[in-house]
C-alpha cells in the first residue's frame, strides 16, 4: 500500500510541475496576445472587429487571473505534495503520517486528483505498512 501511495504522490508531483510550467507560460502569452487583438479590433466597429476586440480583452483578463490566482494555487499544491512525500517516507505509523495525508488530500483538491486517493491510502494503512 505504501508503494501505491508513493506512486500516486509522484504522479501528483509530475502533474504539479507540468501545471506550474504551463501556468507560468500561459499568462505571458495571454497578456501579450490580448492587447494585440484589442488593437486590431474595434469596440465601436463592425461585428467582426467587436468580436476580435472582445476576444483580446478576454485573453488579457484570463492572463491576469492565471498569474494572480491559478499559478499560486499550483505552487501551493506542489509544496503540499512535497510535504506529503517527505512525511510518507519518514513516517513509522499512521499517526505520524496523518499530517502528510491531509497535505496530500488538500494538494489533490487544489490541482490534480492523484493526491486525494494517496492521502486516503495513507490514512487507512496499518502501522505495519509504514515500516
Amino acid at each position: 500500500m505504501k508503494r501505491t501511495a508513493r506512486g500516486l504522490l509522484i504522479a501528483q508531483k509530475v502533474i504539479g510541475i507540468i501545471l506550474i510550467v504551463l501556468f507560468a507560460i500561459l499568462p505571458v502569452a495571454f497578456v501579450i496576445a490580448g492587447p494585440i487583438m484589442m488593437v486590431q479590433g474595434d469596440f465601436n466597429g463592425s461585428e467582426d472587429e467587436l468580436a476580435l476586440a472582445t476576444a483580446g480583452l478576454t485573453l488579457l483578463i484570463e492572463g491576469i487571473v492565471f498569474a494572480i490566482v491559478v499559478l499560486p494555487l499550483a505552487v501551493v499544491s506542489r509544496v503540499l505534495n512535497g510535504i506529503a512525500i517527505r512525511t510518507l517516507n519518514n513516517a513509522k505509523s499512521r499517526d505520524e503520517a496523518r499530517k502528510g495525508a491531509i497535505c496530500s488530500i488538500v494538494s489533490g483538491a487544489l490541482m490534480g486528483v492523484f493526491g486525494i486517493p494517496a492521502g486516503v491510502i495513507m490514512l487507512v494503512m496499518n502501522d505495519a505498512h509504514y515500516e
